[in-house]
């Protein structure tokens, strides 16, 4: 299903041009990034189990957000590397950096969920209600910026699948429906509408409407993915976290 999908945003680019970098959405400028927490001098177990917890989850998290930039870089290089000369070497060398990268992420995935599981039963640590509000509530936070992270890295390793079915030529049941002046839609054979061939490969004229009508970022893979919808919840989910942690180190930092 996105061999094809994939296969129709990069070559539907207009002959010779680059794509524009998709424009990811800037940051309100009173969203605060993720950080680690400095530490407490309150040595209730409570806040010590709150600082290492959220720790530990924010350094996992922080990293794969980095791999995520990497990812992004590589996906914004698969158009022009699928029109240039000799670019099946360079498509492979993009697949394998996929690959390794978000293997990366996946590897971080068992002990990441284990520090947030912790940091949200660290709740029933206190008496507190607000902090055990805030401890659930960075915990959900995080929570959200990890399964995000995750369904990032997962569509990721299907671009790298893509990539290689491509190379092989590789097809299956699924079509691509072409619409007239509108991005293609991919469904089953039975979809009605006037159905696409999957080889697109030299088939620009062919979605001249679609090609003159859509912007170049529009046939961006990124934008296909919406990664920069995805970088922006995270950063609004990561933001949110840390105004909660915040609220758990200053109370932690209150004498008594």
């Amino acid at each position: 299903m996105l061999t094809f999908a994939l296969a129709t945003v990069l070559s539907l680019a207009a002959p010779g041009a680059e794509p524009e970098p998709a424009a990811t959405a800037s940051p309100p400028a009173q969203r605060e990034p993720l950080r680690e927490i400095g530490r407490v001098r309150a040595l209730s177990g409570f806040c010590q189990a709150f600082v290492t917890h959220f720790n530990g989850a924010a350094h996992a998290m922080l990293n794969n957000d980095q791999t995520l930039t990497f990812v992004d870089f590589t996906l914004a290089g698969l158009q022009p590397h699928f029109k240039a000369k000799g670019g099946e070497v360079l498509l492979y060398d993009d697949r394998v950096r996929l690959l390794h990268y978000t293997d990366d992420i996946f590897k971080t995935v068992p002990a990441l969920q284990s520090e947030i599981d912790q940091l949200r039963r660290s709740a029933d640590l206190t008496k507190d209600p607000e902090q055990a509000k805030d401890a659930r509530d960075a915990a959900s936070e995080l929570q959200q910026s990890l399964d995000r992270e995750r369904a990032m890295a997962n569509d990721s390793l299907g671009v790298a699948r893509a990539l290689m079915d491509l190379a092989l030529g590789t097809t299956s049941d699924t079509t691509v429906q072409v619409h007239p002046g509108g991005p293609p839609t991919i469904g089953a054979p039975d979809v009605s509408g006037p159905s696409a061939s999957t080889n697109y490969i030299g088939s620009v004229a062919s979605n001249s409407d679609y090609t003159q009508s859509t912007p170049a970022q529009s046939r961006d893979v990124r934008s296909y993915l919406q990664f920069d919808k995805q970088f922006d919840k995270i950063s609004q989910a990561e933001s949110e976290a840390v105004e909660h942690a915040n609220a758990v180190a200053a109370a932690c930092h209150s004498p008594g």
